[in-house]
């Protein structure tokens, strides 16, 4: 029974490990997708009344 509980243990650790890896592969493949695309542009009016056209680079963080 003991040998038992530690395989189904171990599994169990196995089959998180595969999910968490597979989590941080997709979020690392959407960033490299996401840092070839062109600037954002977009359009604000901000409460103390700034207004106004900005550009934001997502490869160097930017506006």
């Amino acid at each position: 029974m003991k040998k038992r509980t530690m395989k189904l243990f171990f599994f169990i650790i196995f089959i998180m490990c595969v999910v968490c890896l597979y989590k941080v592969y997709i979020n690392y493949k959407m960033i490299k997708e996401i840092i070839k695309q062109p600037p954002i542009v977009f359009s604000a009016r901000f409460k103390d009344g700034d207004k106004g056209t900005f550009k934001y680079d997502i490869q160097t963080k930017k506006a």
